[in-house]
């Protein structure tokens, strides 16, 4: 066979151009496949190439086929990257040494060779795989399992389980008292639709920390009484998903979990030798349930890779104790070695002084130091083609949003329009890239990209950030890429587009009269009516083969306007007028944002399926006439209106070359930009309460809060609650900032109020360096009158422009 040090010398000459893997990078390369590994990898430091490079040396030197060796990712787009370097790769490789083993004459590695398939490994999510499994591990006659969007799986919960439940007026009572312990202001739901928001995240989180659901619900003491009303919604959902054999999420990794304990039905899966995981910091404790198992029951050995310091997902179950303390945890689990450890450390991503800005960021906050991987990590360190730039961190802050705003949107305009901007007292000049250098080489990151503060009813609030930048770059002709910067229902071509097909269904609007909806959806809808009535009467174009208003009227009055037909047809799918309605508005067919706008729509009308009688379809008898266009109203548009449709993640990451890209910092987890541009206060002139969770916190998160509240239920719950509340409230902030920090390849540009400089200043925020114990060290020397000291830290300056 190959040695490990044979495959490493060929790795430089065939994929990776030249350049020998670095000490580390090797270290993980030559690490056999016993004992297990962890793998901590800084930013920037290759943990794609590794793990991929790793799956690559099971099959050429450990002698495992592909097919038996399991990959998993965070995202689809994860899994799309690692399942592409796996084929490119690998077919080179395979050839190489299939060509070296006929030179040695070596048979046994030729036989082995000729059955390795590239296709072969399995790559994906766990949710995806755990679909494939489950689809496979059914006793006969049993239902296939059938995954639903996380807003079906809410209105299946809403509609069949939580709704019967919350009517009932002592019911109410109990649930609001527990439920607002977790909503974001700690008071009561203000609506149906958000107390079913907070109760699904808590049976959610039920499932995938592992609670013992019989103890959270029989436990004595307050909120007993709303404990057993959640349990009882737990098992009621449950058991109707599995008889529909809709799936959502948590409960198709529980099911798998169930399943794999199962010798029988665990027979009817071929278990990995192999398994890789990445991102392992995201994991919860369900899906760590699940890694252990296939390690334990199948023997297979395990890499893991991850970085504790860049943990995004708690509000989505995700703890990240589980990848700080792994090695224990896999060993009392499994019963084997201790895992070895290694650290993946140059940053081939970015410049010398974003790196060293990272490690100054990451390291600033000594209470921060205990929630790290123990022994103390190395710092990372720039080692790539970036390093030698030497743009130093800038800062822009302004007195207004608005001058803010107009700052970078000159910026842009000058380094991808003009002719490069060149920082004051340095001879570097920022400039986008000689040959398809664009805006999307530039992204605007935030807490939140929310254009508008708390919109209401189609009145935009007031104006944040990102919607004045919108506005100066459009002065300077440059679009902007934002689909997360409004809900859906606030955008006014939507408001239309929506209203329409409410005038279509509902002329009337007797059936939306008589519909009981809760929260401010039906006014919403109504609205929608209103901005349909307004757009018709502008008289938009195409005015042929007939207008807006003719179209709308035939609807009105069931006469086929299409020539040859002669009735109204038995059904008419929605879909199908969506998308003739979408011939009066050019922007979904022209605009990025609308594109990825027009998905969400059309997915809440394929995913009504999961939940809907009539399916999206409407139809010409009674009673199905009424009832379909009600069902429509009900589990298409209602949905829209009480914001609960989201653009798809994974579509987020086809950006347009010739916008600049604006996102949350959760969305930027993976990417890198050449120029990150990280708001760390436009909105914070002043020391208001109000958003001192998005920069200080003074008490513990809602996601903090529920941890604490079922610690006692869950196995995991006394790691997890080693931390404070509010140490994890904390740390969560820093990690989210470190991610941001750690994106740009070439320069870094923090943008915020100038009352955050203020020598004197209230305003506290960990992305400026606070620490929790209340030290800025920024706050230095002597404060001349007049002027703020410069922003400094670990003997470095933030140049400001």
């Amino acid at each position: 066979m190959i040695t490990a040090s044979e495959y490493i010398d060929a790795l430089a000459k065939i994929v990776l151009g030249g350049r020998p893997p670095n000490s580390h990078q090797a270290s993980c390369l030559s690490h056999p496949l016993a004992p297990d590994l962890m793998i901590v990898a800084g930013p920037g430091s290759g943990k794609t190439t590794v793990l991929v490079l790793r799956a690559l040396r099971h099959v050429i030197v450990d002698g495992v086929l592909p097919e038996n060796i399991i990959i998993t990712t965070f995202t689809k787009k994860a899994a799309a990257e690692i399942r592409s370097r796996l084929i490119t790769w690998g077919i080179v490789l395979l050839d190489h040494f299939k060509a070296v083993a006929a030179q040695r004459q070596d048979e046994k590695l030729a036989r082995h060779l000729a059955l390795c398939d590239v296709n072969g490994f399995m790559t994906g999510t766990l949710d995806s795989l755990c679909e494939k499994w489950n689809a496979r591990m059914r006793h006969q006659g049993e239902v296939p399992p059938v995954m639903i969007e996380t807003f079906a799986a809410r209105q299946i919960f809403s509609r069949s389980v939580f709704g019967a439940i919350y009517r009932d007026p002592a019911n109410k009572t109990v649930l609001d008292d527990l439920l607002a312990n977790y909503t974001w202001e700690q008071k009561a739901p203000s609506s149906q639709g958000e107390a079913v928001e907070v109760a699904k995240l808590m049976v959610d989180r039920l499932v995938q920390d592992l609670a013992d659901v019989d103890k959270f619900a029989n436990a004595p003491g307050p909120h007993a009484q709303a404990r057993k009303l959640v349990a009882q919604c737990l098992r009621e959902l449950h058991a109707l998903m599995r008889n529909r054999g809709q799936y959502d999420f948590a409960l198709l990794e529980a099911d798998f979990l169930r399943k794999l304990a199962d010798p029988i039905l665990r027979a009817k899966i071929d278990l990995p030798k192999v398994l890789l995981i990445d991102e392992y910091q995201d994991t919860n404790p369900l899906q760590e349930a699940i890694y252990f198992n296939l390690a334990a029951v199948g023997k297979a050995s395990v890499t893991i890779v991850g970085d504790d310091d860049q943990a995004l997902y708690r509000f989505r179950g995700a703890t990240v104790e589980l990848f700080r303390d792994f090695r224990n945890r896999f060993t009392a689990a499994t019963g084997r070695p201790t895992p070895a450890m290694e650290y993946l450390v140059d940053n081939y991503r970015s410049t010398e002084p974003i790196v060293k800005f990272c490690n100054g960021f990451i390291g600033n906050d000594p209470n921060f130091l205990p929630a790290r991987v123990t022994p103390p990590k190395p710092s990372i360190i720039a080692s790539g083609a970036n390093k030698s730039k030497q743009v130093p961190i800038l800062g822009m802050f302004r007195a207004t949003p608005e001058a803010l705003a107009n700052g970078i949107a000159d910026l842009i305009h000058t380094v991808f329009r003009g002719g490069g901007y060149t920082i004051a007292g340095t001879s570097t000049t920022l400039r986008g890239f000689e040959h398809g250098g664009d805006c999307a080489d530039a992204v605007l990151m935030a807490h939140s990209v929310n254009e508008f503060a708390r919109p209401f009813m189609g009145k935009p609030g007031k104006a944040r950030l990102p919607w004045m930048l919108r506005e100066e770059l459009a002065a300077r002709g440059v679009s902007v890429f934002n689909p997360r910067g409004r809900a859906l229902k606030d955008i006014p071509q939507i408001r239309q587009m929506l209203g329409l097909v409410c005038l279509c269904v509902d002329p009337d609007q007797m059936l939306l009269d008589g519909m009981a909806m809760y929260g401010d959806t039906k006014r919403e809808m109504v609205a929608w009516r209103d901005d349909a009535r307004d757009f018709v009467a502008t008289n938009p174009a195409p005015n042929k083969p007939h207008t807006l208003a003719s179209y709308v009227n035939a609807w009105r009055t069931g006469v086929p306007q299409t020539a040859g037909m002669r009735e109204w047809p038995q059904e008419w799918p929605i879909l199908d007028l969506l998308y003739k309605l979408l011939a009066w508005f050019p922007e979904f067919q022209n605009l990025p944002e609308f594109q990825v706008y027009l998905e969400a729509i059309t997915r809440s009308a394929t995913q009504a399926t999961a939940f809907s009688p009539y399916q999206g379809r409407l139809m010409r008898d009674e009673p199905h006439h009424t009832r379909s266009r009600e069902s429509v109203m009900r589990d298409i548009l209602a949905p829209i209106a009480e914001n609960i449709v989201e653009v798809d993640e994974d579509l987020l990451t086809h950006l347009p070359r010739n916008h600049l890209n604006v996102m949350t910092i959760h969305q930027s987890k993976g990417l890198e930009f050449p120029l990150v541009i990280v708001d760390v206060g436009a909105d914070f002139s002043r020391n208001s309460p109000q958003q001192r969770f998005k920069r200080f916190p003074d008490e513990a998160s809602n996601v903090a809060r529920m941890e604490d509240d079922l610690k006692d239920y869950a196995e995991v719950g006394a790691l997890r609650t080693k931390r404070t509340s509010l140490d994890r409230t904390f740390e969560d902030l820093i990690r989210l900032y470190y991610v941001a920090y750690s994106r740009p390849q070439t320069a870094l540009l923090l943008v915020g109020h100038t009352n955050q400089l203020g020598y004197a200043t209230s305003i506290r925020n960990v992305a400026t360096f606070w620490r929790q114990a209340g030290t800025w060290p920024w706050q230095q020397g002597t404060p001349v009158p007049g002027k703020k000291p410069p922003a400094s830290v670990s003997g470095f300056g933030i140049v400001e422009i």
